[in-house]
């Protein structure tokens, strides 16, 4: 027995030992990670590659878009001018990244038009908008079939995150649809194949392009149109849009594509007619900046339009650090990529008449750390850097899901607009020379190794702190749901989500605050509550004047879903998160 319990004794001690010598190893690999960052140049840190997307694009081409006695909803074809600015965009802004796209024309039935297709060059852009060019008339409307077509080439097809966008102007309709029990059964197969996408993870967006017909159909309202809305918003970042025009096709898919791309966006920093003599126009461009889109939708491919930096230096698709998509003889759509763009205020100069659109999207640089504060003074002149801007960008509305029940009003297409330039006569005074390149970044001498061996002391202790503070703060409660800034006053309807923004609780309304809004005479606070059937209730409270569904908030007011705040000035704001209406209905 004695040996028996000298020999467990002893394989506790290895096992102790073991877990000793792995502990060491672990403070060895930070203290080596740390001397390695220390005698690094620092470097910005490139973002993680995204992963490639297939895009599926399903576009409605029966009777009813084309030209029928003046109530056609597309006669203009604005849904492949659409089309053609989304693939432009697709490909360009990752230049690292094959996306690929297919197109499937339906109708009566549906219909391969592009087969899954590689976004890699301007040359296969151009093949595939040449076959989208001339889309026939299709008859009546079958989205079970051109949602059918696209699953069976999504599962085909292994490469790629799959997303299917969809197009129409009207409810599923042929003869043999009239018959009630036909519609109900259609509608459960619809159901049904929305749920098979959702099941296998496939973001779904859905448009409604209204017309005539679409405004006095009840059974588009009533039947059709919460079926999409559940559809759409089963997989983020799927979304349900009402386009109340073929001209608002443009702004929906840009908002989709800079959604998927991951940029943040400061709107539409141009639209206007642009009289026969042309004109110059001028818009901001923001310091620290990791990347610059500019997407450029033209009613005429004869306009030409030069873009030129701050510094008086003209974009052209083979300056250092510049990608263009588009922009031929026979295109009326242009995607410019800058990186690192030079800040200050950049001129669009435009040739030749016609409307046109500018929206400029943008990535920031990330934060780069500072150096730990050494124990000897360095004997290095400081650098000349400028700060990084302290000033808060305006963020894209994210498209995290935020489901909307059947019965609500869907998502309106509503541009966002930036600051509209004004047009600017003769010579412009331009700023200091910046080029289009990354500023070089110097290095620093090797510090001593007692320096090194103190800093990465320093850095364990750090990294241990932060992990303890780190849980903690995670511990906490956060603002969870979304607001939907609602349209007819001074700012455009956008969505919010309050989850992207991880905080324990968020100011709105009158700057500064968490989410500025511009026009608000008061401000509100959003804040965690109690738990509701697992899913945590919000609280709203602010100034005296502020009302919840026209109601004052004396104190800390429940925040329901769908629930309407008024924060003065005609800015109305409506907190929605079905999660929360779901939780409640469970409670009572």
């Amino acid at each position: 027995m004695g040996k028996k319990t000298t020999g467990r004794r002893r394989s506790g001690c290895r096992r102790r030992g073991v877990g000793c010598f792995l502990l060491l190893l672990v403070l060895a690999a930070l203290f080596c990670g740390a001397v390695i960052w220390l005698i690094k140049p620092p470097t910005v840190a490139a973002d993680d590659i995204p992963e490639p997307l297939a895009v599926w694009l399903l576009i409605d081409n029966s009777n009813s878009m084309y030209e029928k006695g003046g109530i056609g909803s597309d006669p203009e074809f604005l849904r492949l001018d659409a089309a053609r600015l989304f693939l432009s965009y697709l490909g360009v802004d990752e230049q690292d990244v094959d996306h690929q796209a297919a197109v499937i024309f339906f109708g009566t039935g549906a219909d391969t038009a592009v087969p899954l297709t590689p976004l890699t060059n301007d040359q296969q852009r151009a093949d595939l908008f040449a076959q989208i060019a001339d889309p026939p008339r299709m008859g009546w409307t079958d989205h079970l079939a051109a949602l059918q077509l696209a699953g069976e080439e999504i599962a085909e097809e292994s490469d790629g995150r799959p997303v299917i966008i969809l197009l129409t102007d009207g409810k599923p309709e042929w003869p043999e649809l009239a018959d009630v029990a036909a519609q109900t059964a259609y509608r459960n197969a619809l159901q049904a194949q929305g749920e098979t996408l959702a099941a296998a993870g496939i973001p779904l967006f859905i448009i409604l392009l209204a017309n005539e017909t679409t405004a006095h159909d009840t059974a588009i309202a009533a039947v059709w149109q919460p079926l999409w809305q559940e559809m759409s918003q089963a997989v983020p970042p799927g979304r349900f849009f009402i386009a109340q025009k073929a001209r608002d096709l443009l702004p929906i898919y840009h908002e989709i594509v800079a959604a998927l791309a991951g940029e943040q966006t400061a709107g539409a920093v141009l639209e206007t007619d642009v009289p026969m003599g042309g004109a110059n126009f001028m818009f901001s461009v923001q310091p620290n900046l990791a990347q610059l889109t500019l997407v450029i939708s033209k009613a005429d491919p004869a306009q030409e339009v030069t873009v030129e930096t701050a510094a008086g230096e003209a974009l052209t698709p083979t300056s250092p650090h510049v990608r263009r998509a588009g922009g031929g003889l026979n295109t009326t759509e242009e995607v410019w990529v800058v990186e690192q763009p030079p800040s200050g205020d950049w001129t669009v100069r435009i040739t030749g008449a016609g409307r046109i659109a500018i929206w400029q999207d943008y990535k920031l640089l990330p934060p780069i750390a500072a150096p730990s504060p050494t124990v000897a003074a360095s004997t290095q002149p400081p650098t000349n850097t400028p700060p990084l801007s302290t000033a808060t960008p305006k963020p894209l509305p994210t498209y995290t899901p935020t489901p909307v029940p059947s019965t609500s009003t869907p998502e309106t297409a509503s541009p966002e607009r930036g600051r509209l330039p004004s047009v600017i006569e003769g010579a412009i005074i331009l700023t200091p020379p910046e080029k289009l390149h990354p500023t070089a970044v110097k290095t620093t001498p090797n510090e001593p190794r007692w320096q090194l061996w103190t800093l990465g002391s320093l850095l364990f202790l750090t990294v241990v702190g932060g992990g303890v503070s780190w849980t903690l703060k995670n511990r906490q409660p956060r603002v969870s749901g979304a607001l939907r800034i609602l349209g007819g006053g001074p700012l455009p309807e956008r969505v919010i989500d309050l989850d992207g923004m991880r905080k324990t609780a968020v100011t709105l309304g009158k700057p500064p605050s968490d989410i500025p809004l511009t026009g608000a005479e008061i401000q509100a606070t959003i804040s965690p509550g109690k738990l509701v059937n697992e899913v945590r209730q919000m609280l709203l409270s602010g100034d005296a004047n502020l009302t919840l569904d026209d109601r004052r908030v004396a104190a800390f007011a429940q925040l329901s879903d769908s629930a309407i705040v008024n924060l003065g000035g005609g800015v109305r704001v409506r907190y929605e998160n079905l999660r929360l209406r779901r939780a409640e209905r469970i409670k009572n």
